[in-house]
């Protein structure tokens, strides 16, 4: 099974040991605001080593409802959106000012914004806007790509991919790549011993589709994934 995890840089951040943005009373007739919450779970989850240097890592459980714009009816009422609740999971590695972020890519954004429009949250953070014409040069095998906003030659497509050992020296790849976007990068990342597919999208996310398990417990191995991300962020994002 996959998993995601979204790296921000913080710009701003109050380690608290729990913080709820305000919400608004319910009111007849009034939109309720998604709910945002999160809270400490472990102070000393984890520490790292990364480049010699160790890193402690704050564990927080948190909490966003996310707006999904879809018509529907329950119980004689019909509605045109619903909030769809979110648990997640994120990381703060203060010596490397940063938060690991262990959900999606909406969740992720509409989190980082109520977070940022709530003045009082001390909480302003930012996920990475990934460069590929930067990164690309230093990957030793790209083994897909997935492209979007395809323009030019891509007219009939919207987004597309392409896979395969070495796949940037195809015509197809190099094709795309002048039609639109890059979005994300996959390739086999070596890590203790084993190679892992993983890839990095546009907006910092590392994706790992083979999570890592304690070999005692078989439960995912979340400080060994965090220690994968952080080497793959210094060695080709950061």
């Amino acid at each position: 099974m996959a998993v995601s995890y979204t790296i921000c840089h913080l710009i701003k951040f109050t380690n608290q040991d729990k913080y709820f943005v305000p919400n608004q009373g319910i009111l007849a007739g009034v939109e309720i605001l998604p709910e945002s919450r999160y809270e400490v779970a472990d102070q000393s989850f984890c520490r790292i080593v990364i480049n010699g240097n160790e890193h402690e890592v704050v564990k927080y459980t948190a909490f966003q409802d996310v707006k999904q714009n879809k018509h529907g009816r329950i119980l004689e009422t019909s509605f045109t959106w619903y909030l769809e609740p979110h648990q997640f999971c994120m990381y703060y590695i203060s010596g490397l000012n940063l938060m690991i972020i262990g959900t999606g890519k909406q969740t992720v954004e509409t989190f980082l914004n109520q977070m940022k429009n709530d003045k009082s949250s001390g909480f302003l953070c930012e996920h990475i806007d990934v460069d590929f014409k930067k990164i690309q040069p230093l990957l030793p095998i790209i083994s897909g790509a997935w492209f979007a906003e395809l323009q030019k030659k891509k007219q009939y497509l919207k987004a597309a991919g392409y896979f395969g050992n070495h796949v940037d020296q195809s015509e197809e790849f190099k094709a795309a790549a002048e039609a639109g976007v890059i979005s994300a990068l996959s390739l086999p990342y070596e890590f203790r011993g084993r190679t892992i597919s993983i890839s990095i999208t546009k907006n910092g996310a590392i994706v790992i589709y083979s999570r890592i398990k304690n070999q005692i417990t078989q439960n995912p191995d979340v400080p060994s994934e965090l220690e994968l991300i952080l080497n793959v962020y210094c060695k080709y994002i950061k």
